[in-house]
């Protein structure tokens, strides 16, 4: 690989790295304008950001042996086309069909350009400095992950979603322009099919096609459901294929070598499951925010930006100065912050936001510590193909952590959601029953309820609201009051119409007096119910939120003991490890 001028590149990388990663923390802002703009469920348009994931984790080992064999620069000017084309035309996406097939190509785009970015960058300096360019790509990623959510806020907010995309393209335009004037776009041999693992390819491809797929549709299409039971028995068929192939073939897609590495092991590890909590994080916390306290998608993300900051400043601070320290003190540290993050998250309240910000901090100072480092741990032992490969790998690992928890935090919140319907119905009937209602009061009443609960989870915090049904004076009312007083009248001796009309005159006031006391005392009452019910419904909600990181508090603890997996001492083995 042949670069003209370091400096230029690194900077080039930092860019394309910074805007492939604002795109997918820019996208949980985008999806509630994207429901409105094409009168889409949240279903059709979570299929936006589904894909994008699905292709990348499907495509970047086969991205990463194209681009081995064509070179590196020239592969990495491919991606910038197709994400610079991908992102033109999600912007200009007049049908939602249009965006899912915009999105593919970005996804694509992305496969080539993230794992690249990071290889390119190793081999710009010797091994023992790889930390440093791990330190200034991190930190753009890091940086991407910060300020994602509120520029795309704010993007949205000003100039709507389509500029979402649009801001991408000026941008790599210009990346395009220089790249062929700091780095040299030489193929590096000749890309034929004979050079690709073929059946290879088309193995890992299913496999994880079917892995990410079945992950994230699992809590909408339901785990015990044939399509996601088919989806997860072929990812495991083609795996076992898979394995067997690679072990056999001249020109592997993955080198099996990679995985007697044990800093690539315990590195692996790591990025997965620092990437599983961060995204149990990421998905749940700004859900909890809009749903239960009524804040926008902009304030949600203001809410969370310590988190933000505290990821970017810990992936550079612990990329650089990973040398001092035994990888298994950073392991340990890491997780138990990640844990400690857990507790404070899982006992949130409806008021007030400490345990959040604590959490919020806890929770990025964990995730930094162990995601930098883990990408130069994952390279320690390699150079040439092997560390194309381990990037590549260690990238699909970081999206399947994440896919994984989507598919486990979203199945545990439908689940605790529906407990939460099913107690808030219970216990509203229980106060219904309470009142001196009439029979078709009480059914109004329960079916207003019935209405309510449905709706719960459904959107922001107005729909959590019971609304007080209101109870009024009918002319019926009055009607019935005055006949019954005028028959207590006519058994104490018959009335003439006059008398009767003298009667009905006198008694009017009085009879509407007393029903005014009544359907005030009916409509406090019914006042109070709501209001219980209301009470009930969000602390239910709560619960069906922090519950998740209750239970998830002690496989984060769990994942302090990954540390044994590290060598005592960090090696440098790349004489062990004979390179292809």
């Amino acid at each position: 690989m042949k670069i003209k001028n370091r400096g230029g590149a690194l900077v080039i990388l930092c860019v394309v790295n910074f805007l492939c990663m604002l795109d997918t923390t820019i996208m949980t802002i985008v999806v509630p304008r994207l429901q409105g703009a094409f009168n889409a469920s949240l279903g059709q348009v979570s299929w936006a950001v589904n894909l994008y994931m699905i292709v990348f984790a499907t495509t970047a080992l086969l991205a990463a042996r194209i681009a081995e064999l064509w070179g590196e620069n020239r592969a990495l000017f491919g991606g910038i086309v197709l994400f610079l084309c991908g992102s033109l035309a999600s912007g200009c996406a007049p049908t939602l069909a249009w965006l899912y097939v915009s999105r593919v190509v970005q996804g694509l785009g992305a496969a080539v350009i993230l794992p690249l970015g990071t290889i390119i960058g190793m081999q710009l300096v010797s091994p023992d400095r790889r930390n440093q360019v791990v330190a200034v790509l991190g930190g753009c990623q890091a940086l991407a992950t910060a300020v994602g959510p509120v520029v795309g806020g704010w993007i949205t907010e000003q100039w709507g979603w389509r500029w979402v995309f649009f801001v991408n393209v000026p941008l790599l335009a210009v990346i395009l322009l220089l790249i062929p004037v700091w780095m040299v776009l030489a193929t590096r041999s000749r890309l034929t099919l004979r050079a690709i693992d073929v059946p290879g390819a088309a193995l890992s491809m299913l496999m994880l096609l079917s892995l990410t797929l079945g992950l994230v549709k699992g809590p909408d299409w339901h785990w015990c459901s044939p399509v996601i039971l088919g989806l997860l028995f072929t990812a495991g068929i083609t795996f076992c294929a898979f394995i067997g192939v690679e072990c056999r073939v001249a020109h592997p897609m993955v080198d099996l070598g990679l995985f007697r590495s044990r800093n690539f092991n315990a590195a692996a590890g790591a990025m997965v499951g620092a990437c599983f909590f961060l995204a149990g994080f990421v998905i749940l916390v700004p859900t909890f925010l809009v749903r239960l306290h009524g804040l926008t998608e902009l304030q949600a993300a203001l809410h969370i930006l310590p988190y933000s900051g505290v990821v970017f400043t810990t992936t550079v601070v612990a990329s650089l100065g990973m040398k001092h320290i035994n990888p298994r003190i950073i392991v340990v540290g890491g997780f138990g912050s990640i844990g400690l993050a857990y507790w404070f998250l899982g006992h949130m309240e409806l008021s007030g936001y400490h345990n959040l910000l604590v959490g919020s901090v806890l929770v990025g100072l964990g995730f930094g510590v162990i995601a930098g480092p883990a990408m130069v741990w994952a390279a320690a032992d390699f150079t040439g193909s092997r560390l194309t490969v381990s990037q590549s790998v260690i990238n699909v690992l970081r999206q399947v952590g994440m896919v994984l928890a989507v598919a486990v935090c979203m199945s545990l919140f439908n689940a605790n959601l529906a407990t939460a319907k099913t107690q808030v119905q219970r216990y509203g009937d229980s106060q219904i029953n309470q009142c001196t209602l009439s029979p078709r009061l009480r059914q109004q009443f329960r079916n207003k309820l019935k209405t309510h609960v449905k709706r719960l989870g459904a959107g922001k915090e107005k729909n959590t609201q019971f609304k007080v049904p209101q109870v009024t004076v009918t002319s019926a009312m009055k009607h019935r009051a005055i006949a019954q007083a005028l028959a207590q009248k006519k058994r104490q001796g018959r009335l003439s119409a006059q008398q009767r009309q003298a009667v009905v005159q006198a008694i009017t006031p009085q009879v509407t007096a007393q029903l005014v006391v009544r359907v005030n005392r009916i409509q406090w009452q019914v006042t109070r119910v709501v209001r219980r019910v209301h009470r009930e419904a969000q602390t239910r909600l709560c619960a069906a939120f922090t519950h998740i990181y209750r239970l998830l508090l002690p496989v984060a603890f769990f994942g302090m003991g990954w540390a044994v997996i590290f060598p005592r001492r960090s090696q440098k083995s790349n004489n062990n490890i004979k390179q292809k």
